[in-house]
């Protein structure tokens, strides 16, 4: 692919291979990083059973990509150990990223961003939320090591990085990203670029383990009808239309397919008798699930929201469940 056909190409590899090669294929792709042209992210991941895997994710927004790096010493004699001291390096390398974003003078919609082990994502993300507002989105984290005194990882960017960096500094890369991402995609984003990236990207296909209980939530996270209705079959020992997971704050099924809008999971539900007014422990019901997608793909939910309102559903929220629908999409894709 050229560079006119994405802005940001993010990008994560095991621990161990060349990254320094890998930088050489993306500059080749992104050109010199110049202010129109692509940009690139790239840091070390572990992750099971992917010992020499490369992910590559790559974005297409409607403006050029704005992205940062700086390093900043952690203070001398203090251990690498010092938690606080780790993330006061990064915090400050942060702010120097920000300020750059800022001098651009772009209006980001999220973030990505990238750092060095050892310090805490929260430093990062507190530095964005301080200068671009409390409900700015920002996903990523750090850069995985075998051990604290390990060189062996990476946090890059275009031109900058490019380098073994001490194991007394912090290093922060920030990309600012325009323009908007429908719900799902944003849920694509964010599984890909989150801290812990522990599972290969094998995890988007389902894994059932002959539980109709436990199934019946994978078949509805990945939208598999067959299982979805193999499940609620009890003449084959399937569960209750009703059903409570009680580890997961006594979600129904119906709310589970509603905070994923299976409109048609939602009416297969509704038609057998699902309690369309059931409250999770989280105080969420299936209409306020369904308001939550609203915010973000209105034309993706109005079936939904229709179909709730044909079972009865209470359409008007109260106060206190918009405060909990405001507070869910704090840190959501969205602007």
């Amino acid at each position: 692919l050229g560079s006119d056909s994405f802005q940001l190409a993010h990008v994560t590899l095991s621990l161990g291979l060349d990254y320094h090669s890998a930088c050489d294929v993306l500059e080749s792709r992104c050109g010199n990083g110049d202010a129109d042209g692509a940009k690139y992210m790239l840091r070390t991941v572990a992750k099971k059973d992917t010992p020499d895997q490369i992910e590559v994710l790559l974005i297409a927004a409607p403006e050029p990509v704005t992205l940062a790096f700086a390093v900043e010493e952690v203070e001398e004699g203090v251990s690498l150990t010092v938690q606080d001291e780790l993330d006061n390096a990064l915090n400050r390398a942060a702010k120097r990223a920000v300020d750059e974003l800022v001098e651009s003078n772009t209006d980001p919609t999220f973030f990505l961003f990238c750092h060095s082990p050892g310090g805490s994502s929260g430093a990062v993300r507190d530095v964005l939320s301080t200068e671009f507002g409390d409900g700015t989105i920002a996903y990523g984290g750090n850069a995985a090591a075998e051990a604290i005194d390990s060189v062996l990882w990476a946090a890059v960017g275009n031109g900058d990085g490019r380098k073994v960096l001490a194991q007394t500094q912090q290093s922060v890369v920030v990309a600012g990203v325009t323009g908007s991402m429908s719900f799902m995609t944003s849920a694509v984003v964010k599984n890909w670029a989150q801290p812990a990236f522990a599972e290969p990207l094998s995890f988007m296909v389902p894994r059932y383990v002959s539980d109709p209980a436990l199934d019946l939530l994978t078949a509805i996270k990945y939208d598999d009808w067959d299982t979805f209705e193999r499940c609620l079959d009890k003449e084959d020992g399937g569960v209750e239309v009703n059903h409570k997971w009680s580890d997961k704050q006594n979600q129904m099924p119906l709310l589970a397919a509603c905070a994923r809008c299976r409109t048609k999971m939602a009416r297969y539900l509704l038609e057998r008798g699902a309690d369309v007014e059931h409250r999770n422990d989280g105080g969420f019901t299936a209409m306020m699930y369904t308001r939550l997608l609203e915010e973000f793909d209105t034309d993706m939910v109005r079936e939904q929201l229709e179909l709730l309102s044909e079972f009865g559903a209470r359409t008007k929220l109260t106060d206190d469940e918009i405060e909990l629908i405001a507070k869910a999409t704090a840190g959501r894709l969205n602007k």
